[in-house]
């Protein structure tokens, strides 16, 4: 009698393991790529080149919050199913809601001008999608060009300032493909030289009147116009691309020089024979009003938008301001719970949910416990 192999079990599928770092890196490497083309596109194929340079911008945002779940990315989290996130059949979300999501679930700051600019650049590949303008179906020139390079370099500065700040720890593994896209994007000031070259013989009549301009953080030309909002506060507006930053201009405690700092986090006297640090501490001191027991309100508050967790805003003029985020608000409002004056707070259901300063309370109650 022939002897039979017994036939080995059926082995059930392995399961399917959640691994965001896996769809994390694909999706990084998905945005270089759309990075990439773009910037191939852009002399000859400035319609793609729009198309490309936004995906890119996007898939980059989605792989940020895709580290916080990657359930996150999908337009309904409550219906994710992982099988069919793997194999890409799920619907994603836009660019709103991911800065939305950004914004109330990882606790990130987007300023005004940064949500406005990647508004723009998703409401222009919109445009390049559906009904494309009769200046992309012929040979592009040169204002067509510099119109789109104005607004790539605006969208990558304010992204690459994330890739290379707070973000750095998550995208560590693609820094040189980032820094390669950096420095590919450069090219653009070639087709931004001509616009500044027209504007530089106004530029220099109004810095001969008493003007300031200082240097775009974005395209790299001397054309951002500083005006003053109110003491301390600064804006700079760049006349070549647009770019709009603040800045604080403090003196230094210790030799009282006039300094610009465009991030309390990290500025310093801009004196080379002093440098010393000018911490939000310094700058708190200068411009929060002195206590007076009359006021029923505090005058210095946290920032419920940034999430500092010291106080970091006050009264300047007639509205509030916080030297963190660098972000005005026109009131402030008191938790239900803790009763903690803030700016940028909504106190609707506070009284039940509290502010982020009792969450903050809670976990070191916690933690010490």
């Amino acid at each position: 009698m022939a002897s039979h192999k017994p036939k080995s079990p059926h082995k059930a599928p392995n399961p399917v393991k959640n691994e965001p770092k896996q769809f994390f890196d694909l999706i990084v490497g998905n945005a270089i790529d759309f990075f990439d083309t773009s910037i191939k596109d852009f002399e000859k194929r400035p319609k793609y080149s729009v198309i490309n340079f936004c995906s890119g911008l996007e898939l980059i945002l989605k792989a940020r919050l895709l580290l916080e779940h990657w359930s996150m990315i999908l337009k309904s989290p409550d219906k994710a199913d992982l099988i069919k996130f793997q194999s890409g059949d799920f619907l994603s979300v836009t660019v709103v809601e991911i800065i939305d999501r950004l914004t109330k679930i990882c606790n990130e700051t987007f300023s005004p001008d940064e949500t406005k600019c990647f508004g723009r650049l998703r409401d222009h590949r919109n445009k390049m999608v559906h009904f494309c303008h009769d200046a992309y179906s012929k040979k592009p020139d040169h204002k067509l060009l510099e119109e789109i390079a104005a607004e790539q370099c605006m969208a990558w500065c304010y992204l690459h300032r994330r890739l290379k700040g707070d973000w750095s720890k998550h995208f560590q593994k693609h820094r040189q493909a980032i820094e390669g896209i950096n420095e590919a994007l450069h090219a653009h000031r070639v087709f931004l030289n001509t616009k500044y070259s027209t504007l530089k013989p106004e530029i220099d009549k109004e810095i001969s009147v008493g003007s300031e301009y200082r240097t775009c953080f974005a395209c790299g030309f001397p054309s951002a116009r500083v005006s003053e909002i109110q003491e301390p506060v600064h804006e700079a507006e760049c006349r070549v691309c647009g770019t709009r930053g603040s800045f604080l201009r403090v003196a230094c405690p210790t030799c009282s020089k006039l300094s610009d700092i465009d991030d309390v986090g990290s500025g310093s006297c801009e004196d080379e024979t002093c440098g010393v640090e000018i911490t939000l501490d310094d700058v708190m001191q200068e411009y929060v009003p002195p206590y007076d027991p009359k006021d029923e309100n505090p005058a210095s508050y946290y920032c419920a938008a940034c999430e500092h967790p010291e106080q970091s805003a006050t009264i300047l003029g007639d509205r509030y301001f916080c030297f963190w985020c660098h972000e005005w608000f026109d009131c402030t409002e008191q938790c239900g719970f803790c009763g903690e004056h803030l700016v940028g707070f909504d106190p609707d259901e506070s009284g039940f949910t509290g502010c982020f300063m009792c969450c903050i309370a809670a976990r070191e109650h916690f933690d010490k416990d």
